[in-house]
């Protein structure tokens, strides 16, 4: 069995406060009670809760991106596994979205990584190191949308399965960014 990180189980015991409390009322102390580690072990890896928050993101997005165009994993895989994600963790993302506010701002954070992610994606893919103007536009416009129908999606309990849902992510994406996402 693999041992879980510090940052693991720190990140545990914020879904698990999460699941009582909003975010935007959690501190780092009762993180770290909630955690059983040290309030130096938690500084050792996030400057604050924010980062901690985030970081549940970005683990799970790199992991995902990086696993883009290997043993047939393809970015319609990604879009599933990433609606599976939020399904899974629903409560939690709908009080990161509702109890994070401007530069903690989950939503803006979020997209960020996951436009910056892709945009290191499609520029070594392409063997690029500036994204046209044009597709740098779209991979902003469709990563700020999904970001927000994934939020949507997971806030109205809707009971589009996540496999419809990619397929509808897919198929709505602008076309001058489908020849560097979709194979």
């Amino acid at each position: 069995m693999k041992k879980r990180s510090s940052k693991e189980i720190l990140a545990e015991a914020l879904l698990s406060l999460a699941s009582r409390a909003p975010l935007d009322k959690i501190t780092v102390k009762q993180i770290v009670a909630e955690s059983g580690l040290s309030l130096q072990t938690f500084y050792n890896h996030f400057s604050d809760k924010y980062e901690l928050i985030l970081w549940l993101h970005l683990a799970e997005s790199d992991r995902l991106i990086g696993r883009l165009g290997r043993d047939g994993y393809n970015f319609y895989d990604l879009l599933r596994d990433y609606a599976r994600y939020y399904s899974g963790h629903r409560a939690f993302f709908i009080n990161a979205m509702a109890n994070t506010h401007g530069q903690d701002s989950y939503a803006i954070r979020s997209s960020e990584h996951s436009y910056t992610a892709l945009s290191e994606y499609i520029k070594e893919k392409h063997s690029v190191s500036v994204l046209p103007e044009e597709v740098d536009v779209y991979l902003r416009m469709f990563v700020c949308a999904t970001n927000m129908v994934f939020f949507y999606w997971a806030s109205t309990q809707n009971e589009v399965p996540p496999d419809t849902l990619a397929r509808f992510f897919a198929a709505g994406m602008p076309e001058g960014l489908k020849p560097y996402l979709l194979e």
